[in-house]
């Protein structure tokens, strides 16, 4: 039966029951959802050959209700979601590779289904995370890097900018990847990732007051930012330097403000040329959303390949959190850092 649907495809009822069979079968984790997104069961494949976790349920497509679907799929560490793919048969003692197809979307998790859906894919996420981190040895997650980082110093009439090279400590985590046409679970990423570096933003607030500081009660504008980082007012100049960040972090530091600073910030961020300050004003009540990860749990986007529609991000549960399969004392290493402040995503 063929039924229109998103994106020009049309609902063919064979193969979408071959890759529900396929994927029911061999996926990690299989979620199954009623048409409310009430998780009716989930399914542990420990020895499936397909790893990610997937979504199943009966979605509204039109004024019809399809049968069960896949609805949304993660992948775990290099497997992308809905793509054809390779990977060893764990259920064999050779471990022979296996070729799996790959599978078509036909309908999106919608709103209600996905805040429901929601804390089963965080904890299977976070689950997953750290059952892999126990394996390793603890040493293996601190990552260490040098990178020349900027430190605004503001004088008595004007901003200067230091530079320092110095060496970075920061947590390692287990990769997982999405597809970028899963606008839901990609807002939750989004507003994961910004809301894990919080003290790194709040920083980049108070130095963005600083320097606007003499536009606080005069008349301002866009144009006429625009028109002194022109001429090369040093604060701006050394505001606009300092924050070149991602346009979700930029919608957190405007949510963080009120009144005539979130006008200013916003003038600003427009003048500076940072970002598309209508992309950065939609985004706002995304990265304040209710759906994200624990504070206890960083996400580190690793990067967007916008060729293949996929994001990579990272999942770091906190030392805490994690059952050492070997304690961090017999490997002889000290504590480790949760957090890294000079480390913006």
């Amino acid at each position: 039966m063929i039924k229109p649907i998103r994106l020009g495809y049309s609902v063919d009822a064979e193969k979408n029951n071959r890759d529900v069979e396929y994927v029911s079968q061999n996926a990690r984790f299989v979620l199954y959802v009623d048409t409310s997104g009430d998780v009716c069961h989930i399914t542990d494949n420990k020895y499936g050959v397909l790893s990610v976790i997937a979504v199943i349920g009966r979605a509204h497509i039109g004024n019809n209700i399809t049968a069960d679907t896949i609805l949304l799929e993660i992948g775990l560490w290099r497997t992308r979601p809905y793509r054809k793919t390779e990977a060893p048969n764990r259920k064999t003692k050779n471990r022979e590779r296996i070729r799996i197809t790959g599978r078509r979307k036909f309908a999106d998790l919608n709103n209600d289904q996905f805040m429901r859906t929601w804390p089963y894919l965080e904890e299977l996420l976070f689950q997953h995370a750290r059952t892999k981190i126990a394996q390793w040895k603890p040493e293996s997650l601190r990552w260490s890097i040098a990178v020349q980082t900027e430190y605004p110093r503001l004088g008595t009439k004007y901003a200067l900018v230091s530079h320092s090279t110095r060496t970075i400590h920061f947590h390692r985590g287990v990769r997982c990847t999405i597809s970028t046409d899963d606008s839901l679970m990609v807002n939750t990423i989004l507003a994961s990732n910004a809301h894990s570096q919080i003290w790194w933003l709040n920083q980049r607030i108070k130095f963005a007051r600083l320097c606007l500081n003499n536009y606080m009660h005069g008349p301002a504008s866009v144009d006429l930012l625009r028109s002194n980082i022109h001429n090369g007012e040093k604060k701006l100049c050394a505001l606009a330097t300092y924050l070149q960040l991602p346009p979700h972090f930029y919608a957190l530091m405007l949510e963080r403000e009120v009144g005539r600073h979130r006008e200013l910030l916003s003038q600003f961020i427009e003048a500076a040329n940072l970002a598309n300050i209508q992309e950065v004003h939609q985004l706002m009540p995304i990265v304040n959303g209710h759906s994200r990860f624990r504070d206890s749990v960083r996400i580190q986007i690793i990067r967007q390949i916008r060729s293949a529609s996929i994001l990579v991000f990272q999942v770091s549960p906190s030392c805490e959190e994690i059952i050492w399969e070997k304690s961090p004392d017999e490997c002889g290493t000290h504590e480790l850092p949760l957090f890294d402040d000079d480390i913006p995503f």
